[in-house]
């Protein structure tokens, strides 16, 4: 006999877990605040898995959803038979905003840096994730200024590029902080591990937004900023990203 479909709410305490002890095959995150970990009995983990998300045709007892967000979680889940039906793509497109869910659950960031002319040096700005972070920082556009018209580059180091300032702001008003650190300075040349990824020509006083087609993804104990290509010249730069537990 199939067993019929139904949907619970969940909420998850920051890093904890929620189980329902129900049976079926056949499960999908209907929204969430933000990535779970699935854990069902007679399986492994699935995750992070977000809204829209599920597995089919895995029998289970027992499903537990793990929080990955750091804050708390909360949406609901349909459980029932693989033999259930979703046609609804057809008829209806649901939009999952994801960055307002990231917003909520205090995983998106944005905040600025910049550094002022110093003599004999090049401008050095961005963002530092901290070895042993336990989460990768996805950045998702940077903008660029400066009072020079100058070539600027950007690329990832090894190190800080610059000294190291408080977290990012939360995009959640009132929110913690990231874990991925501003920095600022002034270096006669490459910070070390420097990978370059592009440059521009930026006029003096004309700020440039670049919006990556694939976000650029900065592990832990890497940094991802920009400098300037004219020495004793300012440069400011604006990021916005996200974090995820890794």
């Amino acid at each position: 006999m199939a067993r019929s479909a139904k949907i619970y709410d969940f909420t998850i305490p920051a890093n904890g877990s929620f189980t329902l002890l129900v049976e079926g095959s056949y499960y999908r995150i209907l929204s969430s605040s933000g990535a779970l970990e699935v854990k069902r009995d007679g399986g492994s983990g699935v995750g992070p898995i977000y809204a829209g998300q599920g597995e089919r045709d895995e029998e289970f007892k027992r499903i537990t959803l793990v929080d990955k967000t750091g804050a708390i979680n909360s949406g609901y889940i349909i459980i029932s038979d693989g033999t259930f039906v979703d046609d609804r793509i057809t008829g209806e497109v649901s939009v999952i905003d994801g960055g307002k869910a990231r917003t909520l659950s205090n995983a998106a960031f944005a905040g600025t840096s910049g550094a002022a002319a110093v003599a004999a040096n090049i401008p050095s700005v961005g963002l530092w994730n901290p070895a042993g972070s336990g989460k990768n920082a996805i950045i998702e556009t940077i903008l660029l200024s400066s009072t020079t018209t100058q070539v600027v580059r950007w690329g990832s180091a090894t190190v800080a590029i610059g000294t190291i300032f408080t977290g990012y702001p939360a995009k959640k008003v009132g929110g913690t902080q990231a874990v991925s650190q501003i920095t600022s300075g002034n270096l006669a040349g490459f910070p070390t591990g420097w990978q370059y990824y592009g440059n521009i020509n930026l006029l003096a006083n004309t700020p440039l937004m670049w919006a990556f087609k694939e976000p650029i993804v900065v592990p832990p104990g890497f940094a991802f900023g920009a400098q300037g290509g004219t020495l004793n010249t300012d440069m400011q730069v604006n990021l916005e990203f996200f974090e995820e537990p890794i």
